[in-house]
């Protein structure tokens, strides 16, 4: 019966019912409006905090160099997630016609010296994260066929080439075929790659030679080995290196770190892309504490007109509630019925002012996307336009506030980023070399067996027959040596008289490059190979087993520089894979 007085009431005075619903379907609609553009503010600023690449970049000074062995300056920092290096060495190019396809042979004496002297060439580029090149990393690039360069590539464990579209159209070249790299140093030496991507540019502004070819940098760090002089090798120059940072707030430690560690800032400068992010983030601030000052204040205002016009409103009907109770109705039920009355018209007006601030806050995010934020892009963009592009790298990020879910317009952008090991995991990486026998002697006429060493964080973890740290204190033992660990089902493992037997290999398998000099063609062979000693055995696990050397992992390192451009005081601390170590 109240509800029934209750809703008649509400009909027989429209004006009063309109006039109190819409004044609270104001005051909620503003308040859900401008919490709902709180949120997706909120919502935006973790989207962009994740997903936007922090980069640090080394960039010379006009026509001054930065050494790769300088580069170790700016790796020593612990906040470096993933980094790139570009060098183009040894005028490294893939050759054209016939060259570009077949390794240079004596076999027909009328066509070697052609094919030698065939002095055009594509330049490629030595690159330790494709997605880190400038090209790549703003969008200007994609990957049209294949994979790009992959974890065995960066590894160093396969040699692969990224190719222009322009070349794989010109040459009929797909992924999955073989071409010839070149390296002109005094001689030229040919390697082979693997085709494993064809990228392509959106916009072609460039003549197509502007769009070389890219290898992975482990891969060149090998060919230069075998191309340049050994002291020669500390000469290696660096176009640029970016290093990709954990957060806006690294970029100061970083420079710290670098300068600590003997980085020369009279050569090369060190640059940051936080332009963008440091834009876009303001101004997303600015509308985040704009949105929280409106719905304070909108909350106390409203609030206080709310409490206004219950008062006017119940005082309006004093004497229909006299008038009530003559009649016989109870003050209880009196009260009852303005109670369920103003009950309906607050649902009412919470319904629509929830329903109503959420299309309003839409249509507030487009206005801020299409006014605010695309300034704020388009000044960045304009900003990074003019600078040279062999500065900051520039991240074509876009972003949209919505209130129906967080919206980040750029693709996450697919860094190769570094592998560490913590406590409670291994690190392991796997490399294939030729193992040529216990002694030099003969090796002309020997075969050459495939072997992989295998480095690990934590020998350790490894069942060793005998443990490093024990066979260090012999009085034999040096610093400078190689000792690894064979199979306890190998040949080679040490008798029981024997303190250690030697093992020699070679960074490559015969075939694996030709070397020209006038008319001479020399091979692998020509290689002086490196000694490791073995001084014990393990047990076949996952990680490690049958044929393969067991190495600790800084000896992996050395080893690996041993064959390649860096050097024993300068190397790339690379982890293939990082496995849980198992309970004991």
């Amino acid at each position: 019966m109240i509800f029934k007085f209750a809703i008649r009431n509400l009909i027989r005075l429209p004006w009063r019912t309109l006039l109190y619903i819409a004044v609270t379907f104001g005051i909620v609609l503003s308040i859900t409006a401008s919490l709902f553009v709180y949120r997706a503010c909120e919502n935006t600023i973790s989207e962009l905090d994740e997903r936007y690449v922090f980069v640090a970049s080394v960039v010379p000074k006009g026509r001054d160099s930065v050494l790769l062995s300088g580069i170790s300056a700016c790796l020593k920092n612990t906040d470096v997630l993933a980094y790139n290096i570009t060098v183009a060495e040894a005028s490294g190019a893939i050759p054209s016609g016939r060259n570009m396809t077949k390794m240079p042979s004596l076999d027909d004496r009328e066509e070697a010296e052609m094919l030698w002297l065939d002095d055009e060439g594509m330049p490629f580029l030595a690159v330790e994260n494709l997605s880190l090149v400038p090209s790549f990393f703003d969008g200007r690039c994609t990957i049209r066929e294949g994979t790009g360069i992959t974890a065995s590539g960066y590894s160093g464990e396969e040699s692969e080439i990224v190719i222009p579209w322009w070349l794989a159209q010109k040459y009929g070249i797909s992924v999955g075929d073989t071409l010839t790299k070149r390296y002109e140093y005094g001689k030229y030496t040919f390697f082979e790659a693997k085709v494993v991507g064809i990228y392509e540019a959106n916009v072609h502004t460039f003549a197509e030679k502007d769009y070389p070819a890219y290898i992975p940098l482990a891969i060149a760090e090998m060919d230069l080995g075998y191309t340049i002089v050994r002291y020669m090798h500390e000469t290696i120059a660096v176009q640029r290196a970016d290093f990709v940072l954990n957060g806006r707030n690294a970029f100061e430690e970083f420079v710290l770190t670098a300068k600590e560690n003997g980085f020369n800032f009279q050569k090369a400068k060190i640059v940051f892309n936080n332009s963008a992010y440091d834009s876009l983030s303001s101004e997303i601030a600015n509308i985040h504490m704009i949105a929280l000052l409106v719905c304070i204040v909108i909350l106390i205002v409203g609030l206080g007109i709310l409490i206004f016009f219950t008062i006017y409103l119940c005082h309006t009907r004093t004497k229909e509630r006299i008038l009530l109770i003559s009649w016989g109705m109870t003050k209880r039920k009196v009260n009852s019925m303005l109670v369920i009355e103003l009950l309906i018209m607050l649902i009412i007006s919470i319904c629509l002012g929830v329903f109503g601030g959420y299309f309003a806050a839409d249509g507030i995010c487009s206005y801020v996307n299409e006014s605010v934020l695309s300034r704020a892009e388009a000044s960045d963009a304009i900003q990074n336009e003019e600078i040279n592009r062999n500065e900051p790298l520039f991240q074509n990020t876009s972003l949209e506030i919505s209130v129906s879910s967080k919206k980040e317009q750029s693709e996450s952008i697919a860094v190769n980023y570094n592998l560490k090991a913590d406590e409670n995991e291994i690190g392991v990486s796997k490399h294939t070399y030729q193992f040529v026998g216990t002694e030099l002697a003969g090796m002309e006429n020997r075969e050459w067996i495939p072997v992989s060493v295998v480095g690990v964080t934590d020998l350790g973890e490894m069942n060793v027959s005998v443990h490093f740290e024990t066979f260090q204190q012999n009085p034999n033992y040096r610093d400078f040596f190689l000792y690894g660990y064979v199979s306890e089902n190998s040949p080679y493992a040490p008798k029981e008289n024997e303190l250690y037997t030697t093992y020699y290999i070679n960074g490559c398998a015969r075939d694996a490059f030709v070397r020209i000099d006038g008319q001479n063609i020399e091979s692998a062979e020509s290689l002086s190979q490196t000694k490791i000693y073995i001084i014990g055995t393990y047990k076949d696990t996952e990680y490690c087993s049958e044929s393969d050397i067991l190495l600790r992992m800084d000896d992996y390192h050395r080893l690996y520089s041993e064959h390649s451009v860096t050097t024993d005081t300068f190397y790339f601390e690379r982890i293939g894979a990082v496995y849980t170590k198992e309970e004991k």
